[in-house]
């Protein structure tokens, strides 16, 4: 079995393990690829290999090493050898630490906003491999409320009050962060939300509606781009003669910074919800949606069930979408709209 020398660093040992495998027959491959099995010390080698091809430039022989590596840890990482942990206060620093870390939508900002999420109107779920279960692999959050959020603030405010469980509705998918880049394609995240909906179908089955608030990465950059290419009788065009705009008079909202006065003044401009409906709708030549959120979702079952305009305050939500958010619904009166990963 391979092992990476204490004094030899990382992308060095990935260099000379590609040109071994790429000059290997195919036995002395196999043998090569030991370190991508299912125990934890091999299983993280494996993971570390990984994310350094894919940051590291492609040549023949790391596309070949990559390429085989993809394949035996999607082997290694099949929904039977993955378990689904819920956290709490309670649970291993090794987990928590993993969503400080690594909370990609929203990050946590202070240890009193990680115990808010935590909270009985709050749900963390991390999935994590058989061998290695203090070792997050993935993670979701959800929220507990009465009715569904205008803006995803309330969802992120450590001051929120606590609802008491009873007393909530539905349930809000408000993030899902990848902690391992090693794993990227694998679609851990569809195995991760299945999972979730069954656990917390079993811990709340009085909540029948079960969205997500999600961000809509693309839309300002599509934005801009289809308005200054827009044509008489295209979607965008369209939409904006519906609504009485000038598409170019758009171009100061969109090309604006989130410390101007447009940061404040985008959610007041009529057709927004269709132009982000217009987002979501485009595709790509594959014809899969342009949207890598709306790819995720509607791909594992969902349905478009909300556009939010003004849903998302940050700055960062102006710059990727001027604000706007999409709520896709996986359980509507207590009933899946289409199965994960079916």
């Amino acid at each position: 079995m391979l092992t990476v020398p204490v004094a030899d660093a990382l992308p060095a040992f990935v260099a000379r393990l590609a040109t071994r495998f790429f000059d290997a027959p195919a036995p002395r491959r196999r043998r090569l690829l030991r370190s991508a099995d299912t125990t934890a010390s091999r299983l993280a080698l494996a993971l570390a290999v990984r994310r350094e091809l894919l940051r590291s430039a492609s040549t023949p022989a790391t596309t070949a090493l990559e390429d085989a590596l993809r394949a035996r840890l999607a082997d290694a990482l099949r929904p039977e050898n993955l378990v689904i942990r819920p956290l709490d206060l309670g649970s291993p620093e090794a987990l928590l630490d993993a969503v400080r870390r690594h909370d990609a939508v929203h990050p946590v900002v202070s240890e009193e906003d990680l115990e808010r999420r935590l909270a009985d109107d709050r749900a963390i779920y991390a999935l994590v491999h058989k061998s290695r279960r203090d070792a997050a692999l993935v993670f979701a959050e959800v929220a507990l409320v009465a009715s569904a959020p205008e803006a995803v603030d309330r969802l992120v405010d450590p001051s929120a009050p606590i609802l008491p469980a009873a007393a909530a509705r539905e349930g809000i998918f408000y993030g899902i962060s990848n902690t391992e880049p090693g794993t990227a394609g694998l679609s851990l995240g569809a195995t991760l939300l299945d999972r979730m909906l069954d656990a917390l179908g079993v811990r709340f089955p009085h909540v029948t509606r079960w969205v997500t608030l999600s961000p809509m990465p693309g839309f300002r950059a599509w934005l801009a781009s289809a308005i200054r290419g827009s044509l008489p009788g295209d979607a965008v065009a369209r939409v904006c003669v519906e609504n009485g705009i000038a598409p170019r008079a758009l171009l100061p909202l969109v090309d604006g910074r989130a410390d101007q006065p447009e940061h404040a003044r985008i959610r007041l401009v009529p057709g927004l919800e269709a132009l982000a409906r217009c987002y979501l709708e485009s595709t790509r030549s594959d014809g899969s949606p342009r949207d890598p959120v709306a790819r995720f979702h509607l791909g594992n079952g969902a349905v478009l069930d909300a556009v939010r305009v003004d849903a998302d305050r940050s700055t960062r939500g102006f710059e990727q979408s001027l604000g706007v958010m999409a709520s896709y619904a996986y359980v509507v009166d207590g009933r899946r709209v289409g199965r994960v990963g079916a």
